[in-house]
C-alpha cells in the first residue's frame, strides 16, 4: 500500500512510480497479493461477524474538497447506524474497512 511506503519513508521511489519516472514492482507472482485479491470479498463477512455491523462495498473514490491530489478508494465502508431495509445511508460513513490479506 502507498500508506505503508509513506510511513516507512520510502517517498522517493513512490513519487517516481506515481509520476511515471519508474516502473512499479510486478506483483503478479507475489502470493500474499494474489491471495488478497482472491479473498477480498470475504473480508466484510468477517467484519460483520465480529462487529455485527454490515460492511458495504465502497462505490466511489473520495477526493479531498480542497486538495484534489488527496484521493482514496476504500474497499468497504460502515455506518454507525446501518439501515437494514436496504435504503440509502445518510451522511458520511464512520468507518473505512481495508481488505488486506496477511499470513
Amino acid at each position: 500500500s502507498d500508506a505503508t511506503r509513506i510511513m516507512a519513508g520510502n517517498w522517493l521511489s513512490l513519487w517516481q512510480e506515481k509520476t511515471g519516472r519508474a516502473e512499479p514492482a510486478d506483483l503478479d507472482l507475489v502470493a500474499a497479493v494474489q491471495i488478497g485479491i482472491a479473498t477480498e470479498h470475504l473480508h466484510p463477512r468477517f467484519v460483520e461477524h465480529a462487529t455485527g455491523v454490515p460492511c458495504m462495498a465502497a462505490d466511489r473514490t473520495y477526493v479531498h474538497p480542497r486538495h484534489d491530489w488527496i484521493v482514496a478508494h476504500p474497499d468497504f465502508l460502515t455506518w454507525d447506524a446501518p439501515l437494514w431495509d436496504g435504503s440509502a445511508h445518510r451522511g458520511a460513513p464512520d468507518t473505512v474497512v481495508e481488505a488486506k490479506f496477511t499470513g
